[in-house]
């Protein structure tokens, strides 16, 4: 039989000793630290009294049964033992030095006579009680007390006592405890209040900048200041802000939106730049002739001037003239807010397109302005071609684009109309292969206002011509769309759909 090394140090640590004994002998078959007052052989009797509790001995004992042939014993120092062999008589119990170390100790002791009164008594507890004091079975008292007795002269009994190691331990145990709780509550509350802080402290950062960084953005929008916030929010060696997922598509949509207007906003301060142009360039145009009739008519009201019939009918023509081309521009400005807000009805009735185009180039071949140009059409369809249409208004859309054609080119440009279809759509184009534009005046040949850079004539007109063309295209359900290269010509041209009833 071997003993761990666990036993052997809380053995040691105990001034304690440990037994193994055959109950059958006797006998002891194993120890550990035993001293030379410990028995080595014990009788039947000895056994029966340590499992009773009356086996008298100067240490205190506990056993347990291996087996039902081996006992453990295990025997610890007995304090009020090892003080009663230091009092010789009671000269000793009343000495400063045993007192004091009684003291030390916490003990106390009673000296009864022979009639069982107390005759003396030292720190003795006021719980004691004869019952604990004369109990035959050790320990006594629930462990409270290790008491030793012994006989003095004149038939007097000195009863001592101190506390028990049990208890001792006990309320040093308590002590610990209750520092150790109080230590670990602490700890934990530290760890727990630093848990949060760090747990605010990271939410903050991964939660709450992204959501004030978008917040200030849309405060951006909110105040016209289209643009992301300054990063002050950096989370990062990079100095980028890290948006969770969750946030991710707003992060996107904010961008596109900011986007968006910053397109928006460019947009519009170009278009009220042009139209600050176009209202300068229209005052312009309005003037000139208005001038002009203005001059005609204070020579014709002079009394001092006899106009003849020839001049009279001159300055009726340049009246004439320049009062059709205000009233044009007038009634440009009139028809392109009709079409904006649908307000301009349609007469639309089924038309061979064809016909129609070929109708439109004699009419605009026919005007004396136009009639030194080379303009030619070509049908390319298989089958007539018919569609619901406005004709008044047809007619203004090709005269329009053929009008273009030939003001920002020379006589010598050769201009084509084409019609052709695939599909479930037909086509009409008007070419020519002439000066071209640039990528400027394409971008903005159908914005209102824009009048182009073409430096072959004069600035006059609406600037509303062709986005009035637009205008007219879509209402009938089109679309226009323009190719050009400065140096090779223009393309522009118009689809329409046949599904269209």
């Amino acid at each position: 039989m071997e003993f761990s090394e666990k036993i052997k140090e809380n053995i040691r640590q105990n001034n304690g000793w440990l037994q193994v004994i055959n109950v059958d002998d006797g006998r002891v078959v194993n120890s550990l630290e035993t001293s030379d007052n410990v028995q080595a052989l014990y009788s039947m009797s000895d056994l029966v009294n340590i499992k009773s509790g009356d086996f008298q001995s100067s240490y205190k004992y506990k056993y347990w049964m291996l087996n039902e042939n081996l006992m453990t014993l295990y025997g610890y120092p007995s304090t009020s033992e090892q003080l009663l062999d230091e009092v010789g008589n009671e000269e000793v119990l009343s000495s400063s030095s045993f007192q004091e170390k009684l003291q030390k100790q916490e003990g106390w002791y009673l000296i009864y006579n022979e009639t069982g009164d107390v005759e003396d008594r030292y720190n003795d507890p006021q719980n004691i009680s004869k019952g604990v004091v004369f109990s035959d079975k050790t320990p006594v008292s629930n462990n409270d007390y290790d008491i030793a007795t012994t006989h003095l002269s004149d038939n007097k009994i000195l009863v001592l006592g101190v506390p028990s190691e049990s208890l001792h331990t006990a309320k040093s145990l308590d002590n610990e405890l209750g520092v150790s709780v109080l230590v670990n509550l602490g700890i934990l509350l530290l760890c727990v209040i630093i848990s949060l802080v760090l747990l605010s402290y990271y939410h903050a950062r991964r939660w709450g900048i992204p959501i004030i960084y978008m917040l200030d953005w849309i405060e951006n929008l909110a105040n016209n200041q289209l643009e992301k916030p300054l990063d002050l929010y950096r989370t990062n060696k990079r100095g980028k802000i890290r948006f969770p997922r969750v946030f991710s598509t707003i992060h996107e949509s904010l961008g596109t939106l900011t986007h968006k207007l910053q397109e928006n906003k460019r947009h519009n301060e170009k278009l009220i730049q042009m139209r600050e142009d176009w209202i300068a360039g229209l005052s312009h145009d309005l003037k000139t002739p208005l001038s002009s009739m203005v001059g005609y008519a204070v020579l014709l009201k002079s009394p001092n001037y006899e106009w003849s019939a020839s001049e009279i009918q001159t300055i009726g023509n340049s009246l004439h003239s320049k009062g059709t081309y205000i009233q044009s521009l007038i009634e440009d400005l009139s028809l392109t807010y009709r079409l904006k807000y649908d307000s301009l009805p349609l007469q639309k009735e089924n038309l061979e397109v064809a016909s129609l185009l070929k109708e439109i180039i004699i009419e605009f071949l026919n005007h004396p302005d136009y009639s030194s140009y080379n303009v030619e059409f070509s049908d390319e369809t298989e089958n007539p071609i018919i569609f619901p249409m406005d004709a008044k208004w047809f007619k203004r859309i090709i005269g329009n684009l053929l009008a273009n054609a030939v003001k920002h080119n020379e006589t010598t440009t050769k201009i084509m109309v084409k019609l052709y279809s695939e599909k479930k759509e037909f086509h009409i184009s008007v070419e020519d292969n002439g000066v071209g534009m640039d990528e400027v005046t394409v971008e903005n040949l159908f914005t209102k206002y824009y009048r182009g850079t073409s430096t072959t004539i004069n600035q006059e007109g609406s600037g509303l011509g062709l986005a009035i063309t637009k205008q007219l295209v879509e209402a009938h359900n089109g679309k226009i769309e323009v190719i050009s290269k400065k140096g090779v010509g223009t393309r522009i041209k118009l689809t329409f759909s046949l599904l269209v009833s």
